[in-house]
């Protein structure tokens, strides 16, 4: 860890010491400038993991169900066939064949599972609950790849779980309790997280989806996107270039004898051409290079083609630029959490003289 995160201190920011307790945001906000090498005004920080922001957000959902006693007991049954399936064997192989088998009365070692009998009730109620949250584990399963971009299917995953949970029928009362307390839990979670430049610019800088997602302005919807706002954030992240003004046909007004040199007086003054005598003045209008490639862009309808795929094939310019950058942020911190994991397994007590470069190709092999 220490050789991953490496800052060069000056003498100006000493390292602080066990005993030294002075943690004012005037010195933490100095000590982030030596992290960061653009400045801070620029800085947005760490936008947050998404597929942790799911988990917060199912757990929302949960505590609303336990105000049910149905549901919870309904719970607490499926929870103790699932402890039992772990310790029997019989139990499981049992579960298997979807029944649940009885307890014998001359074994020492039989569990007591004779209370949990499945009502139809029962069943109805963990369908309804099973139904919602098989939305959430598929979002949270595509946040969480490796092999192809996630910033990019954030939002889409958000607008995707904002209209399941519309489209969910809700037939009882803890069904559209647990709905309703999904979609606030939805809008308190990821407010900030869509509201990022980063994720709305890579949302947009991909070819299989561009500008659609802010097509969908339906009614009880949270999330809400506009072309212009999301083309204005992506030209804050480019980079800035001068305005490159094409040539104009403006009236020049004639020197005066005062204005001219000495040694020019004597040569003749160039005719004047027919425009030069109109009393109007043409403005030629300023083009920048990123608005004229970005609008380029939007025009061309979607493509069915993986995002790194379609920038690396194009030629190499700051929009293709910023694309691979955005492209290349992760959405979650699981791969993270995997590598290190990873790194646990291979650095194990019986290769403890593993040098941290033999170790870095190790991982990467895997």
């Amino acid at each position: 860890m220490k050789s991953a995160f490496t800052m060069e201190l000056d003498d100006e920011f000493p390292c602080p010491t066990e005993n030294d307790e002075s943690d004012s945001e005037d010195e933490n906000t100095a000590m982030l400038s030596q992290w960061t090498s653009q400045p801070l005004s620029h800085f947005e920080g760490w936008i947050g993991c998404a597929a942790h922001q799911l988990q917060l957000v199912v757990h929302d959902g949960y505590k609303e169900l336990l105000n049910y006693r149905r549901v919870q007991a309904a719970f607490k049954k499926a929870k103790a066939i699932c402890t039992l399936s772990r310790q029997s064997s019989h139990f499981r192989y049992a579960l298997q064949e979807k029944r649940i088998p009885t307890a014998n009365e001359t074994r020492w070692n039989s569990c007591n599972h004779l209370t949990l009998t499945i009502t139809t009730t029962d069943k109805e109620n963990l369908q309804g609950v099973v139904d919602v949250l098989e939305y959430f584990a598929e979002g949270t399963d595509i946040l969480q790849r490796e092999n192809e971009p996630t910033s990019c299917r954030v939002i889409p995953v958000v607008d995707s779980l904002e209209n399941a949970i519309n489209s969910v029928p809700r037939d009882n009362t803890a069904i559209n309790a647990l709905c309703e307390a999904l979609k606030n839990s939805l809008e308190k979670h990821f407010r900030y997280l869509l509201d990022s430049a980063v994720h709305q610019a890579s949302t947009a800088l991909d070819p299989r989806i561009k500008l659609t997602f802010t097509n969908s302005h339906t009614e009880g919807k949270f999330f809400k996107f506009y072309p212009t706002t999301v083309k204005d954030k992506i030209k804050e992240l480019l980079p800035q270039t001068d305005s490159i003004a094409p040539p104009t046909t403006e009236a020049v007004s004639t020197p005066t004898t005062n204005d001219i040199p000495l040694d020019l007086e004597a040569q003749p003054q160039k005719k004047k051409r027919l425009l030069d005598f109109s009393s109007v003045v043409v403005h030629g209008s300023s083009t920048n290079e990123n608005d004229v490639e970005l609008q380029v862009y939007f025009d061309h309808p979607t493509l069915d083609m993986k995002p790194l795929t379609f920038w690396c094939e194009r030629k190499v310019t700051s929009l293709s630029t910023l694309a691979l950058q955005l492209h290349s942020v992760p959405s979650s911190s699981a791969p993270v959490e995997r590598l290190f994991s990873k790194a646990g397994i291979v650095l194990s007590q019986r290769r403890t003289r593993l040098k941290n470069e033999q170790l870095e190709q190790l991982l990467f092999y895997k």
